[in-house]
């Protein structure tokens, strides 16, 4: 895979991984997923009255949520259980989309156009 060069994207990794964001992919796997926030970004957003600045946090989140969302290692934990264990992760499995995890939220709410989220099709939706 072609990787996205910084000065192609919104976002930098430096961006996706601060802010208190946490992730054991190495930085080609998180920018795996910045090019494919970007090529989102670009085809459902650019031209829809939002601004760069606003683009660029929508871009930066919804690498966020591909990588929480995707990512086994990486899913977010949506209900726990302490004995015996039990763990129950939001995204996969579910047909919550962007709202199954914070930084997926986060899209719906930066995104004025309403393109993205459940009243907007959401593009990431999961059935089981």
């Amino acid at each position: 895979m072609v990787e996205l060069a910084d000065a192609d994207s919104r976002t930098s990794y430096e961006d996706v991984t601060g802010g208190g964001f946490q992730t054991d992919l190495t930085e080609s796997e998180v920018r795996e997923y910045m090019d494919d926030a970007n090529m989102e970004v670009d085809e459902s957003l650019k031209g829809r009255g939002l601004s760069e600045r606003r683009l660029a946090k929508i871009e930066r989140e919804l690498t966020r949520h591909f990588i929480t969302f995707l990512v086994d290692e990486e899913r977010q934990v949506e209900s726990e259980d302490i004995g015996p264990v039990s763990f129950d992760y939001a995204g996969a499995l579910s047909a919550e989309g962007l709202e199954a995890t914070t930084h997926g939220q986060q899209v719906i709410e930066y995104d004025t156009s309403d393109t993205l989220g459940p009243d907007g099709g959401d593009f990431w939706s999961v059935t089981a």
